[in-house]
């Protein structure tokens, strides 16, 4: 990273400036009508300078990237379908779990609305760090029956992300102060709460992300989690290609939310572990059983200290 350009980036862009176009924005993007075209001209002002006269746009972007064969877990939620709750304590054949596909993305045609990082009839893998996390997002109610899908990472990966920003020294105060008002407004927009039937609002952070923080070179795009308490966590997002070519699908468990004890804010009940089979389907075992913790293998250790 160059300190230098960015110095004079800074130099050249005042606070007020700065706050005046992201209310600009803030105010454009809770607009049902407006375009995408309109709302990326007004994002585009908030990240651009004059220098000598001249347009400057910059931006100021932490990727991460893991270390060769570091494992990561990675997980996902989907609730059950009426129709799966026959097979609970019959055939272990679960209708809406009945083959791979079914464990990674939706298919584009159920993609309907716009989400956090996709386009309608746009598909992409969201997943959590945790378990837990991926609960959350999902809304899981107590005594609800839920898929939770493992996947670990096939190889390195290099992450952009937007998290907590952290003061730099070669900065001066106030060039910090102005990193911190850009960070605080990708942030805001990336944990926005958007309610049902307002899914347009998701069209500011998508732009976002594809203006600033998706090349070809990225594997995948981590941000702070929505629904969990305290957003301690990270959700991620996989394009749909990206996805099969960093993740391997480990299992799918079949659990129940319970009602939360003194030691814990919800208990999660597991019953069934899936594996793929030659078919391309999934067999499920009891999830104590030692077969089931054999294909599980190094997840089985995490999953002894908890969910």
């Amino acid at each position: 990273m160059n300190i230098d350009i960015f110095k004079e980036c800074f130099r050249n862009i005042s606070i007020k400036d700065l706050v005046e176009n992201i209310d600009d924005y803030h105010n454009l993007s809770y607009s049902k009508n407006i375009s995408e075209e309109n709302l990326r001209k007004v994002l585009r002002r908030i990240f651009k300078v004059k220098i000598n006269g001249r347009d400057s746009t910059f931006f100021l972007r932490s990727d991460t990237e893991t270390y060769k064969g570091e494992l990561h877990f990675f997980y996902r939620v989907r609730k059950f379908e009426s129709q799966d709750y026959e097979s609970l304590n019959s055939s272990l054949s679960f209708p809406s779990m009945s083959n791979e596909q079914d464990a990674w993305c939706k298919p584009d045609k159920l993609s309907l609305e716009y989400g956090r990082l996709n386009r309608p009839n746009q598909s992409v893998l969201y997943a959590s760090y945790r378990p837990s996390d991926a609960i959350y997002e999902t809304n899981c109610k107590t005594g609800e029956y839920f898929y939770l899908m493992v996947y670990k990472n096939s190889k390195t990966m290099r992450m952009s992300q937007i998290h907590k920003v952290n003061y730099m020294d070669e900065f001066t105060e106030m060039e910090n102060a102005k990193r911190l008002i850009m960070h605080n407004f990708l942030l805001s927009e990336f944990t926005r709460l958007v309610p049902s039937g307002r899914e347009y609002l998701y069209k500011s952070p998508l732009l976002i992300y594809e203006e600033y923080f998706k090349d070809p070179f990225i594997d995948g795009f981590t941000y702070p989690t929505i629904a969990s308490n305290a957003n301690r966590g990270f959700n991620v997002c996989f394009e749909k290609y990206k996805a099969k070519q960093n993740l391997e699908l480990q299992g799918v468990i079949v659990c129940k939310l319970s009602p939360p004890n003194d030691t814990c804010e919800f208990v999660v009940e597991q019953f069934y572990d899936g594996f793929l089979n030659e078919k391309n389907g999934f067999d499920f075992y009891p999830s104590t059983s030692e077969l089931a913790k054999s294909k599980f293998g190094q997840f089985s250790y995490i999953r002894n200290m908890g969910l």
